[in-house]
């Protein structure tokens, strides 16, 4: 059986190896990482060595097959744990099964179709406001307290009320200081007085405190299933989780969807159709959401071109191979569906939004925003409830268009943020 081989990659400077280019432009780096060398690439950034693998088989053998190789214990989880403590998102084994059990029956899919009537009432209330405004809207800033408003009530059955504007503005500290640490080669003393270390230890005193006036406010039908199945298992962990991954991305890739309807008002304009057909004017229904074909395909589409979760890591337990280059066991391993979902070998015309592509199912291990196997994201069902719904519901009635030239850019933190905030032009439809 011939060795397998060391995978290719960018030599970068002696110290740094690559670390330069990835923290210059990360996400233009991998895409253009893996163009020049192939589905599996040797990366350097600084001290740590990882293996980019951008093949529906690599992913497949990373997430799936050979999971119990691939354990979450990177760096970048560490310090995820700063945030969230051991939960869900940082765990693997044993105590991960006993949360996912615990925590998989709330956001099943027949629970997360029951949500509907929650989605649509918050939803329709965005539309109400964005309809009287005099002439734009804040997409990001109004998406991200929509689906706060969302799955407080459904984790908790209650409304966010004021606490929404804190709650962002301590996750936007919390989130950025994170993304520091992890750009970094070298992870200083958390301990360390810093300005980011002082507005994120505020923002997680925060973030726990709103947890709690949440949970005193809880109706307790709402979480007492939950929280028994959690038994000994630590709960505020678990519910800040939920809470805080529950909203953020479905946010992001809600405002992607607006800046490509926006940006595309063919599309925008079949989105409208067919929500006034199937909805009218009534508040929706779970029988509508398998009627909200192209609203669905536009949500789709949008996390292909902006997945949330931009990119998974992993940590190689034991050595391994993937199609014939070395994985050395203690290295990084990443899967990013950033590149993935634009890799021209599976997607034509990568780069450009075309809904349709939807009518057929992409090939398995393409298309992962949700992740895939075991660790697969607990909350894609309510997120697949949600993203249609919620733009069918806002743009039966409205029109949105862009204001000015500037075209929003990526921000690869934890997820895929915008980098400026959107403001979008309403009118009646």
């Amino acid at each position: 059986m011939p060795t397998a081989l060391r995978a290719p990659g960018p030599r970068g400077l002696p110290l740094t190896g690559n670390l330069l280019q990835a923290r210059r432009d990360s996400l233009a780096f991998l895409l253009d990482a893996r163009a020049r060398y192939g589905d599996v690439v040797r990366l350097r950034l600084g001290p740590l060595v990882l293996h980019m693998v951008s093949s529906p088989e690599g992913a497949k053998q990373i997430l799936k097959t050979a999971h119990g190789v691939y354990l979450r214990t990177t760096p970048t989880n560490a310090r995820l744990r700063d945030i969230i403590g051991d939960s869900l998102l940082t765990t693997d084994g044993c105590p991960w099964q006993a949360r996912r059990k615990a925590i998989a029956p709330t956001l099943a899919p027949a629970p997360s179709l029951a949500m509907t009537p929650i989605v649509g009432r918050l939803a329709e209330n965005v539309t109400k406001r964005w309809a009287a405004a005099d002439s734009s809207v804040a997409v990001n800033s109004d998406m991200m307290e929509l689906t706060l408003a969302i799955i407080t009530e459904v984790l908790f059955g209650v409304p966010i009320g004021d606490e929404a504007a804190r709650m962002e503005r301590a996750l936007s500290d919390v989130l950025l200081h994170h993304w520091r640490r992890v750009q970094s080669p070298f992870d200083l003393p958390h301990r360390l007085p810093t300005r980011s270390r002082r507005a994120f230890t505020a923002g997680t005193t925060e973030l726990r405190n709103i947890l709690a006036r949440l949970q005193a406010q809880a109706d307790p039908g709402r979480t007492a299933s939950m929280l028994a199945r959690l038994g000994g298992l630590n709960a505020d962990d678990e519910l800040l989780t939920l809470l805080l991954a529950g909203h953020e991305t479905t946010a992001n890739a809600l405002s992607w969807a607006l800046w490509l309807l926006a940006t595309h008002p063919d599309e925008q304009d079949r989105l409208r159709s067919e929500a006034q057909i199937i909805l009218g004017n009534r508040a929706p229904t779970a029988n509508d959401l398998p009627k909200l074909v192209h609203a669905t395909r536009v949500f789709e589409e949008t996390m292909r071109l902006y997945p949330p979760i931009w990119l998974l890591d992993r940590q190689a337990t034991e050595d391994d191979e993937i199609a014939g280059y070395r994985i050395p066991g203690g290295t990084t391993v990443i899967v990013a569906p950033w590149v993935i979902h634009r890799h021209p070998d599976y997607w034509k015309d990568p780069d450009k939004f075309k809904p349709d592509r939807f009518i057929r199912r992409p090939v398995p291990f393409t298309y992962i925003p949700f992740g895939a196997g075991p660790h697969a994201c607990v909350g894609g069902n309510l997120a697949m409830v949600e993203g249609p719904l919620i733009l069918a519901t806002l743009l039966r009635s409205i029109r949105l268009s862009v204001i000015g030239r500037s075209v929003p850019q990526p921000f690869p933190g934890l997820t895929l943020r915008m980098r400026q905030p959107l403001r979008l032009a309403v009118t009646a439809a």
